[in-house]
């Protein structure tokens, strides 16, 4: 068996979404996920990112904070920098149990992204690049 090892970039990285499943009944991109929905894929999101143990999470999707911080248990991460919404709430975390950063972005299908692109993804990367963990 070969072993494998994560020698490029896009390795490194996850991009998931927490709630996996939807309703056979929505006609549109709105996520009507329960609360109750929303923590326990959480949870199985977790059990995921430890057998990949990616280096990078980016999430797209803000709201998904409240419920992966809850399930990795919030006192086990450490906020990275000046990487916060609009609110002051940060959106970048070390996840040092797993070497594991957490990034989570606004979701890309409403322009959102945009609008964060300077104070959010620039200080990521800037943050990422400045520890050797992507290419300069």
């Amino acid at each position: 068996m070969t072993s494998c090892q994560k020698s490029r970039v896009i390795d490194r990285i996850a991009q998931p979404n927490v709630v996996k499943c939807v309703s056979a009944t929505i006609t549109d991109r709105e996520s009507e996920a329960t609360t109750t929905m929303w923590a326990n894929c959480a949870n199985h999101l977790v059990a995921e990112l430890k057998i990949l143990r990616p280096e990078l999470v980016v999430f797209h999707g803000v709201n998904a904070r409240w419920a992966v911080l809850a399930a990795i248990q919030i006192d086990n991460l450490t906020s990275i920098g000046n990487v916060d919404d609009s609110h002051g709430h940060s959106l970048f975390f070390d996840w040092p149990a797993l070497g594991t950063r957490l990034l989570f972005l606004s979701h890309p299908s409403h322009g959102w992204l945009d609008k964060q692109w300077d104070t959010v993804v620039v200080r990521a990367l800037e943050y990422l690049r400045g520890k050797g963990l992507i290419p300069g």
